[in-house]
């Protein structure tokens, strides 16, 4: 029976700084580099960690005695995978299920809804122009995954999975 091999890359969990985000994104290309990779994967890879982290940084909420934001890279049967976790307001849970949804369903679309954004330069009230997870999508071989987790009645820890 053959043996899935998953290893463990990076990982962190914790509060996510403009620093850590900086230091992450040093260590994942220290334990990428050597794998030898081709250097569109390694880009989209890298593209992918950056909007993930970035959207950790910006729009985690804090909340006490709560859960922290997590940040997984894993090498398993020839694939990247990113498991990220955010903690996010019970509000806002509806609306993302919907995007990731919506993104997972019309990627030939994807090329053209970006360039819409870019065009509409619609930013948000924490100055990001919604674009993140348009790249993760892009970026990704298979449709994100996610799930969610209530931690009481005005949060959830929201999760996705992306295989690059």
């Amino acid at each position: 029976m053959p043996t899935t091999n998953c290893f463990e890359l990076l990982y962190f969990q914790g509060v996510v700084t403009f620093d850590t985000v900086s230091g992450l994104l040093t260590k994942l290309e220290e334990v990428v580099r050597p794998l030898g990779i081709e250097k569109l994967r390694y880009k989209r890879l890298f593209s992918t960690a950056v909007e993930i982290l970035e959207n950790i940084q910006m729009h985690s909420v804090k909340i006490e005695n709560g859960p922290f934001p997590s940040f997984r890279l894993s090498f398993k049967e020839n694939e990247f995978v990113i498991d990220s976790c955010n903690i996010i307001y019970s509000s806002d849970r509806e609306t993302l299920i919907d995007k990731i949804d919506y993104l997972n369903n019309n990627l030939p679309n994807l090329s053209e809804m970006f360039s819409m954004n870019l065009i509409n330069k619609n930013l948000s009230d924490k100055g990001g122009a919604g674009l993140g997870l348009y790249i993760i999508r892009r970026n990704s071989s298979e449709k994100i995954s996610y799930k969610t987790e209530p931690i009481n009645d005005k949060h959830y820890y929201f999760c996705i999975s992306v295989i690059v």
